[in-house]
């Protein structure tokens, strides 16, 4: 299945972000940070996302890259 990034799924509808943030009637800033990585769109957000550009929930990186190379498997091991 092939994913597309936050920024790839908006430029389908959107040549901005000041527009994209418009259209979900957030500001800016705070669309940029979504864009980044630095903020994780919640479910409704990120739903209305889809909607606009059209692109399938399941085929947009919500998340990016970043918080799979953070993640540490633990230790334990089953009883």
């Amino acid at each position: 299945m092939v994913q597309l990034t936050i920024e790839n799924a908006r430029k389908r509808v959107a040549n901005n972000q000041i527009k994209m943030a418009s259209m979900l009637g957030i500001s800016t800033s705070a669309y940029q940070k979504y864009e980044n990585y630095e903020r994780f769109f919640r479910i409704d957000k990120a739903a209305e996302f889809s909607a606009l550009t059209g692109v399938p929930f399941e085929n947009i990186d919500f998340l990016g890259q970043s918080t799979i190379k953070s993640y540490k498997p633990n230790n334990l091991q089953p009883a």
